[in-house]
């Protein structure tokens, strides 16, 4: 009898700390991520952002969709970038996904970028 609850504890046990483990996964790549965005600049070239984020990402071309801005800073009416495509990368978590944003210029320039959460 002993041995069957020592068992079922370990198995338990083994358990949570797999829960953990895995619910922890996401957040651990969306830091990784974040300290990549970071290091985003005006400027670069869509090869240079995605050879840094090395991360699976999604392109869109509509860019009526894609926020023209800084970070949180919404750009003028007057100097407002225009926009051509934008490539996103989404790391789904347990409750609601982060999705990093860069938009780019017909030239294939960074001109925006914005971290949704």
């Amino acid at each position: 009898m002993k041995k069957k609850i020592i068992v079922s504890a370990a198995v338990v046990l083994a358990l949570l700390v797999f829960g953990f483990v895995w619910l922890q996964r996401p957040f651990r790549v969306v830091r990784k991520l974040d300290a990549r965005y970071q290091s985003v600049t005006r400027g670069m070239t869509s090869n240079e952002v995605q050879t840094l984020m090395n991360y699976p990402a999604r392109w869109q071309t509509n860019a009526n969709r894609v926020w023209a801005g800084w970070d949180d800073t919404p750009a003028s009416q007057v100097d407002a970038p225009q926009v051509a495509s934008a490539v996103r990368y989404r790391v789904s978590t347990f409750f609601l996904p982060v999705t990093f944003e860069f938009a780019f210029d017909s030239t294939g320039r960074v001109v925006g970028k914005h971290r949704y959460d």
